[in-house]
């Protein structure tokens, strides 16, 4: 998943990378909180 584009996918796309990420609880998380989360895990 291309880091500029995490914020095109919907919040049910951001779910589903999150949790193969091995983020826990992704359902708590709003849309732009989920993307830098996402963005942290990829980026180190």
């Amino acid at each position: 998943m291309d880091l500029n584009n995490l914020r095109n996918n919907t919040i049910l796309e951001l779910r589903e990378f999150g949790k193969k990420l091995g983020i826990k609880s992704v359902t708590r998380y709003r849309k732009e909180q989920l993307v830098n989360i996402v963005e942290e895990k990829l980026t180190g």
